[in-house]
C-alpha cells in the first residue's frame, strides 16, 4: 500500500488502530501522521521502525502518535496497544 492509498483507505474505512512505519516507499511516514491527523485530530496511530533514533520517537509523539513500536517486534507489543485503544475493538 502507498503512502496515498493509505491515506485513502483510513478515510474510507475509519480503522480504530493504525500501525505505520516511519520509512515508506515514496514518502516519510511523519507525513502520513500529519495527514491522518488532519483529517483526524483523535486517531490511533501507533509508529513502526528499525530506525528508533531519538527524533523519530519524540518527533512522531509530539505529532500525535500514541507510542513508538521499534523494528523487529513481537505480536504481543501490538496486542498491547491495540488493547489500550480507547476505542472499540472486535474480539480483544
Amino acid at each position: 500500500m502507498t503512502p496515498k492509498t493509505g491515506i485513502t483507505a483510513y478515510i474510507n474505512y475509519a480503522p480504530h488502530v493504525v500501525f505505520l512505519d516511519i520509512h515508506l516507499p515514496d514518502r516519510n511516514g511523519k507525513e502520513v501522521l500529519d495527514k491522518i491527523k488532519l483529517i483526524d485530530p483523535e486517531s490511533y496511530v501507533v509508529m513502526l521502525s528499525a530506525d528508533s533514533i531519538a527524533d523519530n520517537v519524540i518527533s512522531t509523539k509530539s505529532k500525535g502518535s500514541v507510542g513508538f513500536i521499534k523494528k523487529p517486534f513481537s505480536k504481543e507489543k501490538l496486542i498491547q496497544y491495540i488493547e489500550k485503544c480507547p476505542f472499540k475493538v472486535l474480539g480483544l
